[in-house]
């Protein structure tokens, strides 16, 4: 008869719990299938203090980044690494979906003229050559060494 009493007290206070998450937290979602897109633009221009684009934009802004051991960015010259001699490819555009159009040889040095863009999960980077001008394309960061 305990056992009886036991478990019809167990059952109501399981349905008692199932029906109080259901009118206290009606509208929460365990599992999401939105996903965060990210894109970083950079910007060209500078303003005045009336808001207006100055003189200024057409010409190439610079500045110092400062040299942090393992961290790519624009200006740098690379070098390809870690490629295991198959090359890293050098692409039309950033994304795996674009045309390759060069192949770039383990340990050559390239400067890095545009970027980052994240697409693909990955970090692109478009980088020219130091020998050849023409040599210019958007690569994948996994495979490039600062200098």
């Amino acid at each position: 008869m305990v056992f009886i009493a036991a478990g019809t007290i167990g059952i109501c206070l399981c349905c008692l719990t199932l029906i109080m998450q259901y009118l206290v937290f009606p509208n929460i979602v365990i599992e999401s299938s939105e996903k965060i897109h990210i894109q970083i633009t950079p910007i060209s221009a500078t303003n005045n203090s009336l808001g207006q684009i100055s003189d200024q934009a057409n010409e190439q802004i610079t500045t110092d980044t400062p040299s942090i051991p393992g961290v790519i960015a624009l200006g740098m010259i690379i070098k390809v690494n870690g490629t295991g001699n198959e090359g890293l490819r050098m692409r039309a555009g950033a994304g795996i979906g674009q045309s390759t159009i060069y192949l770039a040889q383990e340990g050559e040095q390239f400067k890095i003229i545009d970027g980052p863009v994240i697409i693909d999960s990955l970090i692109w980077w478009r980088i020219e050559s130091l020998n050849d001008s023409k040599k210019v394309g958007w690569s994948v960061q996994d495979y490039m060494k600062a200098n």
